[in-house]
């Protein structure tokens, strides 16, 4: 809480001393195991949503293999998270038609962060995104790169690229039908409303 509320601490909590910046964090990114959060990670889904519910700060998940998505939920929602402002990462591993639903259920969104693996097989991502517009769904997803190792930067000679999102898959979308409509809803509206701070108690 103090992270978000006071500062991040410079030292990132490797001591030997807390030393707050003026910057403060905006959202919290917490990761659960196979299948869904293990004993030793509900105690920090359980403080992430107290901390959540204090002060209104979004949370973002891992899923491990798009795995656990609304056992992640469940869990948040027991300690007070708020569906709304609870983004569940990396689901898009599961080209489960169905999936989408259940989550949107809950009232918590997914982020879909695979499009660029999928190589020479049929892209699931534009599977399901295809799915989730038919079916009135695409409030309920924001977009990413999970592309965090220099291999994946064009600066370090990599691919795909952090222009990836709003060049080629931007355009492979619209092959798929999903044109400026579409679009604003993923790269505008649902990140919007997912990643602003909730009401805090």
């Amino acid at each position: 809480m103090a992270d978000i509320s006071d500062g991040i601490d410079e030292l990132d909590y490797c001591g030997p001393i807390v030393k707050r910046t003026p910057h403060k964090a905006g959202v919290m990114k917490i990761a659960g195991s196979t299948g869904g959060p293990s004993k030793r990670d509900e105690k920090v889904f359980a403080a992430a949503a107290i901390a959540q519910q204090r002060t209104g700060c979004p949370i973002l998940t891992h899923c491990e293999g798009g795995t656990g998505a609304l056992e992640q939920v469940e869990i948040l929602v027991k300690h007070g998270g708020d569906p709304a402002h609870i983004v569940l990462s990396h689901v898009d591993k599961i080209v489960d038609r169905q999936y989408l639903h259940d989550i949107a259920a809950t009232g918590a969104r997914v982020e879909y962060d695979q499009g660029f693996r999928w190589g020479d097989r049929d892209n699931g991502t534009l599977q399901l995104l295809g799915w989730a517009a038919q079916d009135g769904l695409l409030g309920h997803i924001t977009l990413g790169l999970d592309a965090a190792r220099q291999g994946y930067w064009t600066q370090f000679g990599g691919a795909p690229g952090w222009t990836y999102l709003l060049g080629e898959f931007s355009d492979r979308m619209r092959e798929r039908g999903l044109g400026d409509t579409e679009q604003h809803t993923l790269f505008v509206d649902a990140p919007r409303g997912a990643y602003t701070f909730g009401a805090a108690a």
